[in-house]
């Protein structure tokens, strides 16, 4: 065995890093059409098809061509964690604003300790996890907890917002929120 080069670890994340660049304003657009927690949902359907065809695709190809069936799986992770990093942002908002005050720093704030959390968490387990289940099956198990998973983003289905969001002023009024230069009609 010999370790791969320190750029070698650095350059194999290339293909996930472009997708997911490419695909979170790009899909910020259309979900705001369909519903955010269709993003959710496809987000983690693409990361699971990822994460659970990898040990199968590195076993099915040669040694030659490993780095092109993992740049694949990377390439589908990136994708699909695009979709969901740009619908869970507006979900979270979405959902402390239509139960709760609009605290909006609290509900990013729980978000982005629930993924630092799980980037200082996910090495520590997985390496037990490897050593007892082995590489395989830890990204099958990943692969089916996600599939698992995934469904339960249609409970954000009713916190779906229109294309024209209103907003109450103090007094309990509804107003719409207009673009600028257009006249209110009463």
């Amino acid at each position: 065995y010999h370790p791969p080069a320190g750029w070698v670890l650095g350059v194999i994340f290339v293909p996930s890093m472009l997708p997911y660049i490419l695909a979170t304003p790009l899909s910020g657009k259309y979900l705001t059409r369909i519903g955010r927690y269709w993003g959710l949902f496809l987000g983690s359907a693409v990361i699971c098809a990822g994460c659970a065809s990898l040990p199968f695709l590195l076993d099915y190809f040669h040694t030659g061509h490993k780095i092109w069936v993992i740049s694949i799986s990377l390439a589908c992770c990136g994708v699909g964690l695009g979709l969901v990093d740009s619908s869970i942002m507006p979900l979270m908002a979405t959902v402390v604003e239509k139960r709760h005050a609009a605290l909006y720093g609290s509900s990013c704030a729980i978000v982005d300790t629930s993924v630092s959390l799980a980037f200082f968490l996910g090495p520590i387990c997985s390496g037990y996890i490897i050593d007892l289940v082995g590489f395989k099956w830890l990204y099958v198990g990943q692969g089916a907890l996600l599939f698992a998973l995934a469904p339960f983003a249609f409970f954000f289905r009713q916190f779906h917002c229109s294309r024209e969001p209103s907003s109450q002023d103090q007094t309990g009024e509804t107003q719409r929120l207009l673009k600028p230069n257009t006249p209110e009609v009463s």
